[in-house]
């Protein structure tokens, strides 16, 4: 719940469950935003930045997979690099308006969320983050709790809880209040 209003889920862009719809709902329309595609897979099949970057955003996409030949026909930089390698992220604003975090190992989310925020500085005006509870307890341990912790205590809002895909719940999604 968000605003009062109950979350309706209309999968008409590129990722797996709305996340690019509902980014672009938070911004003015023509809003031209920078994204962070943090475990970015492919680029165009259950992609969360596509949608944006169609709609004039410019961003950074990041897999430790190469996938730079797949993202030759985006606009986006694609880096094929760890997740955990600071050097690109000198390529980023201090305030990046979209961050999809998406590193599948147990604990990565939050530890490259924690790095972003505390140790590089960086803000993120919506986050989507996956936490993948649905696996196990530990994922609910080293991910969701943990991640849950600090975005509250950085002032971060949790707009959707628990979004799930085939019933599985994998992912929260997160606003910063200093700019909603």
């Amino acid at each position: 719940m968000f605003g009062g209003l109950k979350l309706i889920i209309f999968v008409m862009g590129y990722s797996q469950v709305g996340q690019d719809e509902w980014v672009l709902s938070l911004f003015p329309k023509g809003f031209k935003g920078f994204f962070m595609d943090i475990g970015c897979n492919g680029p165009k099949n259950i992609n969360n930045t596509l949608l944006l970057e169609e709609n004039g955003w410019d961003g950074i996409a990041v897999d430790k997979v190469d996938y730079s030949a797949l993202w030759a026909d985006r606009k986006a930089d694609f880096i094929c690099n760890d997740a955990f390698n600071i050097a690109y992220y000198f390529r980023v604003p201090s305030v990046v308006d979209y961050l999809s975090l998406d590193i599948d190992d147990l604990g990565s989310n939050y530890k490259a969320l924690k790095m972003f925020l505390i140790n590089v500085m960086i803000q993120f005006k919506a986050i989507t983050i996956e936490h993948n509870v649905y696996i196990g307890e530990n994922f609910n341990k080293e991910e969701r709790l943990p991640q849950r912790q600090l975005l509250l205590a950085m002032g971060y809002k949790l707009a959707y809880a628990d979004i799930a895909a085939d019933g599985n719940k994998f992912e929260d999604w997160w606003i910063n209040l200093k700019y909603f």
